[in-house]
């Protein structure tokens, strides 16, 4: 069986987001009334179940979302309150249908979060660490932020080279300490934080529209960029980080 986990809400969807577990699809949908909705492949109609997402009975307007690596039921939540949460959902029939699945809060921005990246972590890059809950934030308080929540609840580091809101940030699909960033002055940023942590390592911007989204390439070596003016311009970066 395959199953789709979307945040639901009247005013629109806010993220849509694949599981990367090994075994069943999910996928999760977000918006406003934070509403996670499950669906089944085989019965796309209707959802199977639905749950309100609420931290001490209070509602989350969750923004965004992303999974750990080889999970299907614990994710993590980026919020209009600023804060990141970490979510489960329990996929059996005890689980009462109101239950909000929200464990924890991790408070660290100034303003909504608009973006959030799991690590990558293949096993090649290395067997004896864990990397699977390090994750990157971006936020209209103009920063993006390195956390690790099994470590501690507050950041590990904070890249503040933008001038204006940071909409999306996604971390390397090949390279373990390399990301790229844009944000609402139409600027993509490219990081090693191997090789610095203060400035990216290439910083351009191709027109003034604002830039919303990133995409990377399987292999870590095109990056495709979402403007508000309807254009995708995709970078070459191989060449860029070693």
């Amino acid at each position: 069986f395959f199953f789709f986990f979307f945040f639901q809400a009247e005013d629109g969807i806010r993220d849509v987001e694949r599981s990367r577990g090994l075994g069943d699809v999910y996928k999760r949908q977000i918006s406003n009334d934070g509403r996670l909705c499950t669906w089944q492949m085989e019965m796309l109609t209707v959802p199977q179940r639905s749950f309100e997402m609420k931290c001490r009975n209070k509602e989350v307007c969750a923004t965004c979302m992303g999974f750990p690596l080889e999970e299907s039921n614990d994710f993590y939540m980026g919020a209009e309150d600023n804060s990141l949460y970490f979510s489960q959902v329990v996929n059996t029939a005890e689980m009462p249908k109101d239950n909000c699945g929200v464990v924890e809060s991790f408070p660290g921005h100034c303003a909504p979060i608009t973006s959030i990246s799991l690590h990558p972590t293949p096993i090649i890059w290395n067997k004896a660490r864990d990397y699977s809950h390090v994750m990157l934030s971006c936020s209209m308080d103009w920063s993006v932020k390195l956390w690790n929540p099994k470590v501690g609840k507050t950041p590990m580091a904070t890249f503040e080279n933008a001038q204006d809101y940071v909409f999306d940030v996604k971390w390397s699909p090949m390279h373990p300490s390399a990301f790229a960033s844009c944000d609402a002055e139409g600027f993509v940023d490219l990081w090693d934080i191997s090789a610095d942590t203060e400035n990216p390592v290439v910083r351009c911007r191709r027109d003034n529209a604002i830039v919303h989204r990133l995409a990377w390439s399987a292999d870590g070596k095109r990056l495709a960029t979402g403007g508000a003016n309807g254009v995708i311009n995709v970078y070459n970066v191989e060449d860029k980080v070693c």
